[in-house]
C-alpha cells in the first residue's frame, strides 16, 4: 500500500507561486497590523504577483509554515508550554468582539 506524502504549507506555496494551485482561508479571522521590512514586502508582493492572489494568503501561507515549523523543533518542554499558552490565546479570541468570520 503506497503511502501519501502531506503537502506542506510551503509547497502550497509553491504551487500557488507557479500558477498550479489556489488557496483560500475560510472560518474565523482577525485583522492584523504587521510592519515588514521593504525586502520582505516585495518578496510576499512578488510571489503574490506571480500566483495571481492576494498578500495576505502569501503571508498566512508563510507564517503557517514557520509555524509549523516551530512547532516540530520545540523542545518537549517547550511544547507543553506552547500548548498551554496558546490555548489561553484561543479562548481570549473568543471573548474579542473585533473577531471576524469570512474567507479571504
Amino acid at each position: 500500500m503506497a503511502t501519501q506524502k502531506a503537502v506542506s504549507e510551503i509547497d502550497q506555496l509553491v504551487a500557488i507561486a507557479e500558477g498550479k494551485g489556489r488557496a483560500s482561508y475560510d472560518g474565523m479571522l482577525k485583522g492584523l497590523s504587521v510592519r515588514v521590512p521593504m525586502s520582505l514586502y516585495a518578496s510576499v508582493a512578488t510571489l503574490a504577483e506571480m500566483g495571481g492572489t492576494s498578500m495576505n494568503i502569501v503571508f498566512l501561507k508563510l507564517v503557517t509554515a514557520g509555524i509549523e515549523e516551530v512547532e516540530r523543533t520545540l523542545s518537549r518542554e517547550g511544547k507543553k508550554r506552547y500548548d498551554r499558552l496558546r490555548a489561553a490565546q484561543v479562548e481570549r479570541l473568543f471573548e474579542d468582539a473585533e473577531v471576524t468570520s469570512g474567507g479571504l
